[in-house]
This record gives C-alpha cells, sequence and structure tokens, in this order.
C-alpha cells in the first residue's frame, strides 16, 4: 500500500482536509453573525472600538444590589402571618463566558425588624439590646440571554443555595435555622459604558423551612462594573 512521504495515507489527509473544511463552513457563518451583532451594539452606544455590551469575550463582573424582599416567615409577634416586605442588599459576582451564558454567585442579606414585646420584655430586664431579625441566602445559578448583543439585554436568571436565618432577642431568644433555597426570575439589563451596567430583575425565592416550604418574592436594583476582557 503506498504511502504519503510523511508516513501516512493519502486518503487520511483527505479525510483531514474534509473535516477541515466542514469545520470552516459551520465557523465562517457563527464568526459573521458575532461580527455583525458587535458591530451594531458599537452602532448603538455610539463606540466604534467596542461593543457596549462587552459581551464578545469572557468577562469578569461584581455587582452590588438594593430592592426589597417579601419575606414568607412567620412574624415575631403573631405567628400566623407573615414578616412582609423588608429591605435588601446583595453582592455578587459573575463570569460571562459566553453571550447567552453567565454564571454567576450572590450573597444577599434581608434584615426583618424585630418584635416591639420582645423589645418591652429586654426594657424590664434592664437591657439596651433589642430584638432583630436576619435572613442571610447565599445562592449560584446562570444567567441565560438572548445571543444577540445590544445595549439592552433581557435574561432569565435560575439558582439554588442555602439561607441562614437568625432571630435574636438578648438574653430571651436566639434561633438559628440553616435551610436549602432556590430562585428563579428574570429581568433586564443596560449598558451605560463599557464597564457599567444597571440590572433590574424580580425573583421567586424558595426556602425548604421547617414550617413548609415559604415563597418569598424578590424586586431588586443593581450597578455592575464589568472588568475587560480576560
Amino acid at each position: 500500500m503506498t504511502r504519503s512521504p510523511a508516513g501516512r495515507h493519502p486518503q487520511h489527509r483527505g479525510v483531514r482536509y474534509g473535516l477541515a473544511a466542514a469545520v470552516f463552513a459551520f465557523l465562517a457563518p457563527v464568526v459573521a453573525a458575532n461580527r455583525a451583532a458587535c458591530a451594531d451594539a458599537s452602532i448603538a452606544s455610539g463606540s466604534p472600538r467596542r461593543a457596549a455590551s462587552g459581551a464578545d469575550s469572557a468577562r469578569v463582573l461584581v455587582s452590588i444590589a438594593g430592592g426589597v424582599q417579601w419575606v414568607d416567615l412567620p412574624s415575631f409577634d403573631q405567628p400566623d402571618e407573615s414578616i412582609g416586605a423588608r429591605s435588601r442588599v446583595a453582592f455578587g459576582a459573575a463570569l460571562r463566558v459566553r453571550r447567552w451564558l453567565e454564571p454567576h454567585a450572590e450573597l444577599a442579606f434581608a434584615y426583618l425588624g424585630g418584635s416591639d414585646s420582645l423589645d418591652a420584655e429586654l426594657a424590664a430586664l434592664g437591657t439596651t439590646r433589642v430584638s432583630l431579625g436576619t435572613l442571610v441566602q447565599l445562592q449560584a445559578g446562570a444567567r441565560l440571554r438572548w445571543a444577540r448583543a445590544g445595549r439592552w439585554q433581557p435574561f432569565a436568571n435560575v439558582a439554588a443555595g442555602v439561607a441562614r436565618l437568625r432571630l435574636e432577642a438578648g438574653s430571651v431568644a436566639d434561633e438559628k435555622d440553616t435551610d436549602a433555597v432556590w430562585s428563579a426570575g428574570a429581568g433586564t439589563e443596560l449598558w451605560l459604558h463599557h464597564h457599567f451596567m444597571l440590572r433590574a430583575e424580580g425573583l421567586y425565592v424558595g426556602q425548604a423551612a421547617h414550617q413548609g416550604t415559604r415563597a418569598h418574592a424578590v424586586l431588586q436594583l443593581a450597578t455592575v462594573y464589568s472588568f475587560d476582557h480576560l
């Protein structure tokens, strides 16, 4: 059987050429579409140098968010009623590995307030401490977007993790619980600059508490800083 000067069968070389041609035929329209999307985003942002969304390669994003969380946990004084709307702050980090895919992690704090009756009891005991509650939520998940870049980018979000609930009232009460949590929601992002973006989103958060599954709701607005391309 004849061999090529390199010691390989000529038909194998033909197969390699065929595979290379097939890969090129597949990638060419993808690359062209990517360049066109980046050009459209650049025109929309008024920046011919880079797309405003900065989504054409892997990027690291950090964020801080503030908002409101409806806390579906029993209140201090009336266990039959939910705690209700409380302020929330969240810190996040993400890695945008694809234009459409962004794994992320978020650490959020919801401040639950306290109990007037417990505060009165603490005052009678001669202490200045008051009752308070905090719901700490740590989740990891992914945001999914449209593949096309632009200044406005709608997205869906799914995540799961743990929640740490602490209810404290001096020497009268000190309760700590750790539960599984999960969330799903959607929102939109507005790129203001190559490095800065605003994100608005709404989330459903489920918590597997001792009283059964509790359903929270979150509305928050985040400021996001995007590092340069990796």
